[in-house]
Parts: structure tokens; sequence; C-alpha cells
């Protein structure tokens, strides 16, 4: 079991806001897109103007409410972090992610296999080559195929 004892302020707010103003800026200009097309036999004109006005009043309103979410999850993290100090902070079960690339369940059948191969080609290899050897060299060159590798 582990704990979260800290939270940045700083990201939690950036991450929010981004978030909440790029939801009210997708949202609001799909709906304003609807409103003008479906709107149009009902005013029975197309006002670009309108649209446009619209749109401004989206984007607007879409900054106002990722500063205002900006403000208050700064408020909101710089609070978990006074009461994590006093009372304990979130406790989560953290569990290794398994990994689709390295299979270990029959890695030293592969290995092994690999080394008997290997140790009948050349006395070099006999003697640098061991099952340890081997699965570090696996391991590196599965590292290589992927941007991050997690244990």
């Amino acid at each position: 079991m582990m704990e979260i004892k800290k939270i940045d302020i700083l990201s939690t707010a950036k991450l929010c806001a981004c978030l909440v103003g790029g939801i009210y800026l997708v949202v609001g200009i799909f709906i304003s897109l609807v409103v003008s097309i479906l709107g149009i036999p009902v005013m029975q004109s197309f006002d670009v103007l309108s649209l446009g006005s619209a749109l401004l009043a989206t984007l607007l309103v879409s900054m106002v409410m990722g500063a205002v979410c900006f403000i208050f999850s700064a408020i909101f993290a710089w609070l978990y972090n006074i009461l994590a100090k006093l009372i304990g902070g979130i406790k989560i079960d953290l569990q290794p992610a398994k990994n689709p690339i390295v299979k270990f369940e029959n890695l030293d059948k592969f290995v092994s296999q690999k080394h008997e191969t290997l140790s009948s080609t050349s006395h070099e290899v006999r003697n640098s080559n061991t099952p340890q050897n081997e699965i570090d060299k696996i391991i590196k060159d599965k590292i290589g195929e992927r941007d991050t590798f997690s244990n």
C-alpha cells in the first residue's frame, strides 16, 4: 500500500485548466455549429455574424472556465497537501504492470535453448554467455524496441 503525500500544485492546476477549458471549447463549438445549422429554417436566413459571435463567446467562456478551474484546482491541491500532512494522504495499492514484450514465464526455457545452440557453435560463446547474460541481452534488446520499460 502506498500513500500520496503531496500533489504538485502548478502541474495539477495546469492539467485541470487545460482539460476543462478544452472540453468547454469543443462542446461549445459543436453546440454553436449545431444551433446555426438546425436554426436555419427557424430564422429563414443564415447569419454568419451570429455564428462568429457565438464562436467568439464560446472561446471566451472556455478561457474563463479554464482560468477558474486553474484557480480552484490550485486551491484544492494546496488544501490536499495541508490535510495530507495532518491526517494522511490517499492510500493506493499499486501492482507492477505486465510487460507484453518480455514474458518471463517461458524465458528460462527460451534462454536455455538459445544457450545450447550458441554454446555448440563457438568456444568463445560457451565461456561468456551464461543464462543471466542471455536474459540481460534479451531485456536490453527489448528496451531498445520501446520508449519505456517498466518492471
